[in-house]
């Protein structure tokens, strides 16, 4: 059982799809105490166990952007979990789902980072190699207590 969970998510042979991925992976490599951080392609229900004893959730993913695209950082409630699917779940239905089924939705953020190219390949853009730091060091903030204004 993690305090704080970090889910990055996405698809890595998608270019920048494979932002959520790559911000997780560093945060792993940080090792921070108390911090669970899982590396998926998509998001399952079987995430919901992951949420049930956490305190805080941070979900990273990528999203179309351009260079004067801010990394979007925002607090996520449950959502309607009614329609899930896993080429449609959100972080919000994964909550949802979560507190339909352990009763409980712990404080949670969705972290999504710009990103332009989105076709078949392994490297990512310019673009979103450079919001990666921005955004790793976005979630550093949360995992540390800062809250966004």
């Amino acid at each position: 059982m993690a305090d704080i969970v970090v889910i990055g998510y996405g698809n890595e042979l998608r270019r920048d799809d494979g932002i959520g991925p790559r911000v997780a992976d560093s945060l792993a490599a940080a090792n921070y105490p108390n911090v669970q951080v899982k590396v998926c392609s998509q998001l399952v229900p079987e995430l919901a166990a992951d949420l049930a004893d956490a305190r805080l959730v941070i979900f990273v993913d990528a999203r179309v952007g351009d260079p004067q695209t801010d990394v979007d950082v925002r607090r996520i409630a449950a959502g309607e979990m009614s329609d899930w699917s896993t080429h449609t779940g959100d972080p919000m239905a994964l909550l949802g789902l979560t507190h339909a089924l352990y009763g409980r939705v712990p404080e949670s953020w969705w972290v999504r980072v710009p990103g332009q190219e989105f076709g078949f390949g392994e490297r990512l853009s310019t673009l979103a190699e450079w919001k990666v730091g921005e955004a790793i060091n976005r979630v550093t903030a949360l995992i540390l207590g800062e809250r966004p204004a």
